[in-house]
């Protein structure tokens, strides 16, 4: 289920605000920035998001292979103890 930006509670709007997240944690813009986030229909704020830039996206693309080349090691070591493991009995 998405999360939503803006949340009802007692029967009005709650606003919310997010955060990027970044190698497993949530964590602000590096720049600190925030923008509303506004809902085209009715022009209201729900919410803030991070103003992310171009150092956000250098950090969660980094984050994002490194998290890529530990799943493929882990996936490579349980393919060679598999191995190991068939060639034993």
């Amino acid at each position: 289920m998405p999360r939503r930006f803006g949340r009802f509670f007692e029967g009005r709007l709650v606003l919310v605000d997010v955060e990027n997240f970044i190698g497993g944690k949530k964590c602000p813009a590096i720049s600190g920035g925030v923008m509303d986030y506004t809902a085209p229909a009715t022009g209201k704020v729900h919410g803030r998001v991070p103003s992310s830039g171009e150092k956000d996206v250098v950090a969660a693309v980094a984050a994002a292979q490194k998290a890529f080349r530990l799943g493929r090691n882990y996936l490579l070591q349980s393919a060679r103890t598999s191995e190991t493991i068939g060639r034993d009995h």
